[in-house]
C-alpha cells in the first residue's frame, strides 16, 4: 500500500515517532511518503490511507480515502475532535488510559501501544548517575526534579550518598539556577543523547503526562532503572520506583500529574540503597519490556495492514445525530459500521449545517439520521429539501431511533410529532415501536419495525465487585414518563419485598455495567408500558448481552434464550420469578450464559445494521 505520513517534521518527537512508522511500513514492502501538515503538498495525491500523527490539516484530508489518526491526548485540541469523527475511520491510542478516554468520544479506537527507537550500546560505562530528560515539554515536571537535588543534601544529611544529577532540557518551565550536583544541558546532539543514556544507571522521568514518551520508552531500551509516576500512562510501564499524582489539572483531552519535590528526594537514597543483584533484575527487566512493546506494536498495528478489500467496496454510510455525548446509539452505530467495513461520515446533529451536510455526502450512499428530541439542524436549507437534493443525488435516506413513540405526549409532545417532524419524511423510519403499524401507515410514515439492540463489543460477562453485590437489582431512572405508571409500583413493591436487599443503580457506564450486571443475582427490568405487543427497550438485550440475569414483563414478539418474564403488572408473579431465581444458582448460570450468547448473535446493532441495510436495499 501507499502510505502519506502527516505530521510536524520538527525534528524531534513527532518527527522521530513519522520516521519510525514509515521505517517499520517500509519493512514491510509499503510505499511512505513524509508530509509536512502546514506546508502546500505538490507531490502525489493517489495514496491508499493516510496517517496524521497529532495534527490535523483538513487540507490533506483528501489525499487519501482511508485516514488514521494517532493521537496525542494531551495535544488533541477540542476544535479537530469533530474533523476526526467526520473524517477518519480508526482513532489509535498509545496507551491503555489514551485508548479510554479517546473512546468516549471517537466510534473507533484501537490500542497499539509504542513503537521506540532502540537507544541501547552496551561500550558504554554504566556510572551511579541519575539523568532526567525534559526535552521542550513542560510536561516533564522538571521544576519538580530540580527543586528534590537541591533539598536533597540539606534533608538527608551532609553524608548522604552521591547522586550527581543530569538535567537536559530546553524548557521555558525550568530555571537554570548553578545547583550542586546538577549538570545543566540545554541542547544535546542525537550521540551525546545516547551517551548520556547508556551512561546513567538512573533514569528520573516522573512526567505529569507521556502522549509518546521517547524518554521513557528509550529508558526501558537501555535498561535503565527508572523513576516516573505511579499515575496515568507513566504507570502502564510499571517502574520499579514511581511517586504519586498529587495534583492533576486537565489539558486538551489528557489529564497532567503534578508530583512533589519532595517524594522525588526521598526515593533518591531507596535507589542508591539497592544491591546490585536486585538492580542487574530491574535492568533486565526494563529491557524486556522495551523488546516487548515494539513486538506488541508491531503485532497490533499489522493487523491493519492486511489487505481488506471489503473495506473499500462497501457502500459508505452517513450518520446525522449526537457524536458529543460519550456513550450514543450513533457513536454505536458508526462503530459497527466501520467494523461491518463500511466507511462512515459522521454529521452533529446540532453543529453541521443541512448545507454541509450536503456537500459531505459525496459518495454516501445511505443517510442515516438519528434525531434527538428537541434539537434542530442548522442552516438555510430545511431538512425536507436535504432529503429531496440527496435523492436526486441517488443518496438513500433513512431515520433510526430505537424508541417508543405513541402513547407519550407529556413531556416532549412525541406522538403529536409523528408525520409532522422531517424525522418522519425520510425514505424509510425505523423504531421499535412495532405494535402501532396501523397509526403510522394512517400518518404517512413508511415504518420499519426494528426491535433494539447493544454494541456487539460490550457483549461478555463482567466481574463482580464487592460494593455492587445484591440479591435484586434495578438499573435506571425510577422517575419515567408520567402516561406510564407502572414503574413507581414497581419499585415501591420490590423495596418492600427485598428491604436491604435491593438497590437502585443510575449512572454507570462502559464496560462498569457489565461488572455491575455481573454483581446482581437478578435484575428486574421494565418498558415504557410494559408488555406492549412488539415493543421493549433497549434495557433487554443491553442487561442480557453484559451478562445480566433479567426478569422483564412478557411482550409479544419479546424470545430471548435466557430471558424470565411474568405477565406484565402482575407483581405476585414477578415476586415469584424472583425467589426462583434466588434460590436456584444453576438457574441464574444458565439465564446468565445463555442470554449473553443468545444476545451476542442475535440482538446486536451488527444483526439491526443488516436488517436496515437489506431493507434499505443498500449492500
Amino acid at each position: 500500500m501507499n502510505f502519506a505520513i502527516i505530521s510536524n517534521l520538527n525534528g524531534i518527537g513527532l518527527q522521530v515517532e513519522a520516521e519510525l512508522l514509515r521505517d517499520y511500513l517500509v519493512s514491510l514492502s509499503h510505499e511512505v511518503e513524509l508530509i509536512q501538515f502546514d506546508l502546500p503538498w505538490e507531490g502525489r495525491k493517489d495514496f491508499d490511507v493516510a496517517i496524521f500523527f497529532e495534527v490535523v490539516n483538513q487540507v490533506l484530508i483528501g489525499l487519501a480515502p482511508r485516514r488514521w489518526y494517532l493521537a496525542n491526548c494531551e495535544w488533541l485540541r477540542p476544535e479537530n475532535v469533530r474533523p476526526i469523527q467526520r473524517h477518519f475511520e480508526i482513532v489509535f491510542a498509545k496507551t491503555r488510559e489514551a485508548a479510554s478516554t479517546l473512546r468516549g468520544v471517537f466510534p473507533r479506537v484501537e490500542y497499539v501501544g509504542f513503537l521506540t527507537k532502540d537507544k541501547r550500546d552496551t561500550k558504554v560505562k554504566r556510572q551511579k548517575r541519575f539523568l532526567h530528560i525534559g526535552g521542550n515539554s513542560g510536561y516533564r515536571n522538571t521544576p519538580a526534579v530540580i527543586e528534590a537535588w537541591r533539598s536533597y543534601r540539606y534533608w538527608n544529611g551532609l553524608d548522604a550518598p552521591d547522586a550527581p544529577l543530569t538535567v537536559v532540557s530546553n524548557s521555558t518551565t525550568v530555571t537554570f539556577e548553578q545547583t550542586p550536583g546538577v549538570t545543566f544541558i540545554k541542547r544535546a546532539t542525537d550521540e551525546q543523547i545516547i551517551e548520556l543514556q547508556n551512561s546513567h544507571l538512573y533514569h528520573v522521568l516522573p512526567s505529569a503526562y507521556e502522549g509518546f514518551g521517547h524518554a521513557l520508552h528509550e529508558a526501558l531500551s537501555v535498561g535503565a532503572v527508572i523513576l516516573t509516576t505511579g499515575a496515568g500512562p507513566m504507570a502502564e510501564i510499571k517502574a520499579p520506583f514511581e511517586v504519586p499524582s498529587i495534583r492533576q489539572t486537565k489539558k486538551n483531552m489528557g489529564t497532567l500529574h503534578d508530583v512533589s519535590a519532595k517524594d522525588i528526594r526521598e526515593m533518591v537514597p531507596k535507589m542508591l540503597a539497592q544491591p546490585s543483584h536486585v538492580i542487574a533484575k530491574m535492568q533486565c527487566e526494563a529491557r524486556s519490556k522495551f523488546e516487548k512493546g515494539n513486538a506488541e506494536f508491531k503485532k497490533l498495528f499489522g493487523e491493519f495492514l492486511k489487505p481488506r478489500i471489503e473495506v473499500m467496496t462497501k457502500p459508505t454510510i452517513a450518520i446525522l445525530g449526537n457524536f458529543s455525548a460519550e456513550h450514543s446509539t450513533e457513536n454505536e452505530l458508526a462503530w459497527t459500521l466501520r467494523d461491518m467495513g463500511h466507511p462512515v461520515v459522521t454529521f452533529q446533529e446540532n453543529e453541521d449545517s443541512t448545507e454541509e451536510i450536503y456537500t459531505g455526502c459525496r459518495d454516501v450512499s445511505l443517510l442515516i439520521f438519528v434525531s434527538t428530541h428537541g434539537w434542530i439542524t442548522p442552516g438555510k436549507m430545511p431538512l425536507d429539501d436535504l432529503w429531496k437534493k440527496l435523492a436526486v443525488k441517488r443518496v438513500k435516506t433513512c431515520s433510526f431511533h430505537l424508541d417508543r413513540y405513541w402513547g407519550l405526549n407529556i413531556l416532549d409532545q412525541r406522538e403529536a410529532k409523528i408525520g409532522q417532524h422531517p424525522f418522519w419524511r425520510t425514505d424509510k423510519v425505523f423504531t421499535a415501536d412495532g405494535g402501532n403499524q396501523e397509526g403510522f401507515k394512517e400518518k404517512g410514515v413508511k415504518h420499519v419495525w426494528l426491535p433494539p439492540g447493544v454494541a456487539k463489543r460490550h457483549c461478555f460477562i463482567g466481574t463482580p465487585r464487592d460494593e455492587w453485590k445484591v440479591d435484586v437489582g434495578f438499573v435506571g431512572a425510577e422517575g419515567y414518563h408520567p402516561e406510564y405508571k407502572f414503574r413507581g409500583e414497581l419499585i415501591e413493591f420490590l423495596r418492600g419485598a427485598y428491604g436491604e436487599r435491593f438497590r437502585i443503580f443510575t449512572g454507570i457506564r462502559g464496560d462498569s455495567l457489565n461488572d455491575l450486571y455481573a454483581s446482581i443475582n437478578v435484575v428486574v427490568g421494565d418498558s415504557c408500558f410494559g408488555g406492549s405487543d412488539y415493543y421493549w427497550s433497549d434495557r433487554v438485550p443491553e442487561t442480557m448481552g453484559r451478562g445480566g440475569v433479567l426478569v422483564h414483563p412478557a411482550s409479544k414478539g419479546l424470545d430471548y434464550a435466557g430471558l424470565i418474564t411474568f405477565p406484565a403488572g402482575d407483581l405476585r408473579h414477578l415476586q415469584d420469578r424472583i425467589e426462583f431465581l434466588l434460590e436456584n444458582d444453576k438457574a441464574r448460570d444458565f439465564c446468565r450464559e445463555a442470554g449473553m450468547n443468545w444476545v451476542k448473535s442475535n440482538e446486536t446493532y451488527h444483526n439491526r445494521m443488516e436488517t436496515l441495510l437489506r431493507t434499505m436495499e443498500v449492500r
